[in-house]
């Protein structure tokens, strides 16, 4: 009976020893992938690609467009990044770069390409 306790007593002692090393390692990553859930829930393209509109034609002064499916967010970095263009000139697509920090801080690289554009 004594043999018996005791492994019933090492067989407790390494199902609890793999539970706490599983949960060291599975964890983190359940912490993460729960972050980034809802980060996601509350990243919305439409709301980005809005919020970039609006900076482009306040900053330059004429009406812009985000093209669909470029917004990609990079959660990792903080960063949206997307492609848009002028109304008047569809040809000419520039890059824009959106750093989420307390406010939004944008990059955009339209004058560039504007500048090498068709003359």
């Amino acid at each position: 009976m004594g043999i018996d306790l005791k492994v019933r007593s090492l067989s407790v002692v390494i199902a609890v020893a793999c539970i706490v090393i599983v949960l060291i390692f599975v964890l983190p990553l359940l912490l993460l992938g729960g972050s980034q859930m809802f980060e996601n829930l509350f990243y919305s393209e439409q709301k980005e690609s809005r919020l970039a509109e609006e900076y482009l034609t306040k900053k330059y002064g004429k009406s812009f467009t985000v093209k669909t499916n470029t917004v990609l967010f990079k959660q990792t970095f903080g960063v949206s990044t997307m492609k848009a263009y002028p109304n008047d000139s569809p040809d000419t697509v520039f890059n824009i770069d959106v750093y989420h920090e307390k406010v939004r801080i944008y990059h955009d690289n339209y004058v560039l390409n504007r500048s090498f554009g068709p003359f």
